[in-house]
């Protein structure tokens, strides 16, 4: 049995697999302004076609996205997706931050002003190659949590997420005459679990706080979540050879759905210490073409990836010698660049949408400036010792605990109102006698150095290490005596997708989680530092007294401090490369560029101009491992 796709040009059949049937019973039925019927969507009772693009607003900064909204708009879209971040808007229980980036009404207002339609994924769950997938860490002090189900604590922290998030953007609907035309339900959970009563859960939850327009679901390939009687199934995919067999399932439940991919992706993204994920445009173009050909609606992910600034990308494959932590670009090889340029993607899409619909676009904004301001040297640095002595002095949080906890554990008492760390690294300080082994008996997330009297060993422990958490400090020759001994663990990045059946979501508690041996004998007591590099730290960083000559250097890790000068009344955008450094973090004007790191691909950390101004710009470095001569910001990036 074979049933047609619509199509603005032709009607195309494919052959359902036979292991589909015509699902019998009820299927799902918009209440909203968005509608469908014979695998058509109807908006307001016209017939629409949606042509989208997802551009995510925390990844840009607020200055630009009029820019890179303008430029979809020009490509042909007449739909913008976006995720929304909880771990951004919450940071913990009850405290929300809806302002400047994360000013989400604002940006609809923006996308509403261009006479755009908006697709809205609130999650909880967004995934994106996002920290933790978008959950915010705090979830897990909780050592009981199971996220994404319907296990009590959990639902009532997304309830309350979505009592805050929901009636600041349910007025932006389309029933009330705004943007929104269709709302999103969890995302892939199909991929994670066959729980569908949790999906009936957010459904609720998104209705309880007035959600009214259309629903969805996304997912890709067989593993399809059976939720077509309560929102409309749509797929993702990059190879139309794929998404047909995708599309057939679809046609299999309900003869009215019409046929969406919710996301087409456009590139692919990077982890640290892996080729860079490139994809031709030709392929791109070619499956993309097939998409409009059917007559498809369709939403291309992503179509301005941005960036992941400050701790906030993700990882995959936790738990696993294949773990991948994922750079700070989220260039992703999209049609908008992350730099904001339009690229050959970007026209030779925009030259598909004019062929296969009745869009003419209008023009294409011209792409911004980019400028090239040097090389720059630093003036002064900082010891580590003198580094955590400054972070003494902007928070009451360093604690002393039996036994040493992961970040999550923690009782930040003065910022945090007694949950944990969420980002960053964790230092575990004590005084300790002469020693020749460390070792961890437990877990140990994600990459563990040690530092002894300020002296930084050579080996490093991270996910290859098969769980053998040992390192041998004869080399250091130590003295008789007492000796400070650091132990320095780096949040990578939570993972941020999981395949079904794993519970690897529930465990990513960052830091050390069991014992600590030195020489076999199990050590406690130790001293915590959350070195979390806020906004307070880092201003108090640069503005200390406590930095000394270069002609004094130590070797790392440590704080370097330097000032970038721009001539001219209008800065540009830049790149930073950190040639010759190893790895570590870079704030510019106290603005978190993200990390570096040597191993690549990503060998530049992009600055937008909003972060700049005329004149001096104040610089820090945070070194683990190797010293560079200088940094250098050039025009372009270098993203392989």
């Amino acid at each position: 049995m074979n049933f047609p796709i619509f199509s603005s040009n032709v009607v195309e059949e494919f052959d359902i697999p036979k292991d589909n049937v015509i699902k019998t019973g009820e299927t799902y039925v918009s209440p909203g302004s968005l509608k469908f019927k014979k695998r058509q969507f109807y908006l307001d009772g016209q017939p629409l076609r949606i042509l989208s693009g997802a551009v995510h607003y925390f990844r840009i900064p607020e200055d630009y996205w009029d820019d890179i909204l303008k430029k979809a708009k020009a490509a042909g879209l007449n739909t913008i997706d976006t995720y929304v971040p909880w771990n951004l808007h919450e940071d913990r229980p009850g405290n929300y931050y809806f302002a400047q980036h994360l000013d989400i009404e604002k940006f609809l207002r923006k996308v509403n002003d261009l006479g755009l339609y908006v697709i809205f994924r609130p999650g909880p769950y967004i995934c994106s190659e996002w920290e933790f997938g978008g959950l915010p860490g705090w979830l897990l002090k909780d050592p009981d949590m199971v996220i994404r189900s319907n296990y009590k604590p959990y639902q009532d922290a997304v309830d309350r997420w979505f009592g805050a998030l929901i009636p600041k953007i349910k007025d932006f609907q389309r029933s009330k005459g705004g943007p929104i035309i269709a709302v999103q339900v969890e995302n892939e959970f199909g991929h994670y679990s066959d729980e569908t009563d949790h999906l009936l859960f957010i459904k609720k939850v998104l209705q309880k706080y007035g959600i009214q327009e259309m629903l969805l679901t996304s997912d890709n390939g067989r593993r399809q979540s059976l939720f077509y009687n309560q929102a409309l199934p749509t797929v993702n995919f990059q190879n139309f050879a794929n998404g047909k067999t995708d599309f057939e399932r679809i046609k299999a439940q309900s003869k009215d759905f019409p046929l969406m991919v919710m996301e087409f992706w456009s590139g692919w993204f990077d982890h640290w210490g892996e080729d860079h994920h490139g994809r031709k445009a030709s392929f791109i173009l070619s499956n993309f073409e097939e998409i409009l050909k059917t007559g498809a609606s369709v939403s291309v992910y992503m179509f301005h990836g941005g960036t992941n600034f400050g701790f906030m990308a993700g990882a995959n494959n936790a738990d696993s010698p294949n773990y991948g932590a994922d750079v700070s670009s989220y260039d992703y090889g999209a049609p908008i660049s992350e730099a904001g340029d339009t690229t050959p993607l970007y026209h030779g899409m925009r030259d598909l949408i004019t062929k296969y619909s009745s869009v003419k676009p209008g023009p294409v904004p011209p792409n911004r400036e980019k400028a090239a301001y040097g090389q720059v040297k630093m003036l002064n640095f900082m010891s580590w010792f003198d580094m955590l002595d400054v972070m003494k002095t902007v928070t009451q949080d360093i604690n002393t605990y039996k036994k040493p906890l992961p970040m999550e554990y923690l009782k930040m008492i003065e910022s945090r109102e007694g949950y944990g760390q969420n980002y960053g690294y964790i230092v575990y300080r004590r005084t300790v006698p002469k020693f020749t082994k460390l070792e961890v008996k437990g877990t140990m997330k994600d990459r563990m150095q040690i530092v002894i009297d300020g002296r930084r060993d050579s080996k490093v422990l991270d996910w290859k290490s098969n769980y053998d958490y040992t390192i041998d400090v004869s080399s250091h020759s130590m003295r008789e005596g007492n000796h400070t001994l650091d132990i320095i663990v780096e949040n990578l990045g939570r993972a941020n997708y999981a395949n079904k059946g794993s519970k690897v979501l529930n465990k990513e508690r960052k830091g050390i989680t069991g014992e600590i041996l030195l020489d076999d004998k199990p050590v406690e007591n130790w001293t915590v530092y959350p070195l979390t590099f806020n906004r307070n730290f880092i201003h108090k960083i640069y503005t200390n007294d406590k930095y000394f000559p270069l002609s004094s250097l130590t070797k790392p890790p440590c704080l370097f401090r330097t000032n970038l000068k721009i001539e001219g009344p209008v800065p540009k955008d830049t790149f930073l490369q950190m040639e010759g450094w190893g790895k570590g973090i870079v704030f510019v004007n106290e603005h978190h560029l993200g990390r570096y790191w040597s191993i690549g691909p990503q060998k530049t950390l992009f600055v937008p101009a909003p972060y700049l101004k005329a004149g001096y710009n104040s610089i820090i470095v945070f070194e683990e491992e190797k010293i560079g001569k200088y940094i250098s910001f050039i025009d372009h990036p270098l993203l392989s």
